[in-house]
């Protein structure tokens, strides 16, 4: 066992494997006295386990990543049996019973290096729905060393890693804690490649950070993973504007049904509701009628009570629109059904040399039914029927909702 005072020419015995200059450990060494945290000189602990080292470095796997650690800024080491002591000691005591108290034990987890157990209690925060005061602080840290610990690749290359990895069944609280962090994480990867972007004028940065956004769109759209989907979307809605559209967007695109309400009941939890409805609302009136379908069923199951004005405008304008479409390029046609009859109707009187001669005056008479008519057109019908019940039914649930 070595303490944070253990000189570090003697953890020799602790090297895992071989690297270029490095000293291998002996065999009889346990997982236990190799995992652990290193205390550095700028007062952090990182946690993982150590796999190499020599007189110059210490070679450290902090989660998917292998660090060098020049062996002056290391002050000490703690084996994870250590960390965990000083958790459940700190953990059995009266105050860190309550959720508050709860919190504050896996903040100081995770500032020991104690990543694990700090990613396990809040997961039992998760799945009790606990939210104390000092959660969020939690969730930004954990979120921030999640992302530190992946390894060093593009950025895109890094979030795709992330997603690909995330523990969809979510079974274990750690499994929970992350699915609930993943969000933030991609949020960390979206802020790193910002900087690097805003430090270089070159266009390879801003490349990448457009192949990020891409892959997430793409991840918040496509995948079949329920748990991958929403952390990407919710990743997006505390992006930028755009990025917010987008996922309003996906309310219109996705029919009713699971995907639907999922993403309304995020555009709730994250309180973009009533900013969902104001863009969708822009969608009512648009050419492409099956759109203005959705929109209307979409506003319904978002449930912003700022909707109710605009579906009750749209449901008092369907009969004229429906008069003018129907009117609008539709043909007119006269339909005839008659009957001529020849009649004589004077008589034209010719006096000729002791004669006087009378020659008929022939006219037709017609009598029958002349109709002149436009011909309706089905696809009106049809469509303004569906949007009337979509109106209604989205009507009928804001209406509802308390």
């Amino acid at each position: 066992m070595y303490s944070t005072t253990a000189p570090w020419h003697s953890m020799v015995a602790l090297t895992a494997m071989l690297v270029s200059g490095l000293q291998p450990c002996a065999a009889a060494q346990d997982n236990d006295t190799r995992r652990g945290a290193v205390l550095l000189t700028n007062g952090t602990a990182l946690g993982g386990e150590i796999v190499g080292e020599n007189e110059r470095f210490v070679v450290f796997r902090h989660g998917d990543r292998i660090l060098r650690i020049a062996r002056e800024k290391v002050t000490g080491f703690e084996p994870q049996s250590e960390l965990d002591r000083k958790i459940d000691q700190l953990a059995a005591h009266a105050s860190s019973q309550t959720p508050f108290g709860r919190a504050q034990v896996g903040l100081q987890a995770l500032s020991i290096g104690n990543f694990d157990r700090a990613l396990e209690t809040f997961g039992k925060l998760v799945i009790e729905d606990l939210s104390p005061p000092s959660r969020p602080k939690l969730e930004r840290a954990l979120a921030a060393e999640l992302a530190n610990r992946l390894e060093e690749r593009s950025p895109r290359e890094r979030a795709r890693r992330f997603l690909l990895a995330l523990p969809t069944k979510g079974r274990s609280a750690s499994d929970r804690a992350t699915i609930e962090l993943g969000w933030r994480v991609l949020g960390e990867i979206f802020d790193s490649a910002d900087v690097t972007t805003s430090q270089s004028e070159g266009e390879v940065d801003t490349d990448e950070l457009r192949e990020l956004d891409d892959l997430v769109r793409k991840f918040a759209r496509e995948t079949f993973d329920p748990a991958r989907r929403r952390c990407a979307r919710l990743a997006l809605l505390a992006r930028d504007a755009k990025s917010k559209q987008f996922v309003y967007r996906q309310t219109i695109a996705a029919p009713a049904g699971p995907t639907r309400d999922a993403i309304a009941e995020d555009l709730r939890s994250t309180a973009q509701a009533d900013n969902a409805t104001k863009y969708l609302s822009a969608w009512i009136g648009k050419p492409h009628r099956g759109l203005e379908v959705r929109a209307v069923e979409a506003l319904g199951t978002i449930g912003s009570r700022d909707a109710i004005p605009v579906l009750e405008a749209l449901e008092a304008s369907i009969p004229a629109r429906y008069k003018a479409d129907a009117a609008a390029g539709s043909p007119r046609a006269n339909v005839s059904f008659t009957t001529q009859q020849a009649y004589v109707a004077d008589y034209d009187v010719e006096v000729a040399t002791a004669a006087a001669i009378a020659k008929p005056i022939i006219r037709t008479a017609t009598s029958g039914v002349v109709l002149d008519a436009t011909v309706g057109s089905v696809w009106a019908i049809r469509y303004y029927t569906t949007l009337r019940s979509a109106v209604r039914s989205s009507l009928e649930k804001l209406r509802a909702a308390k």
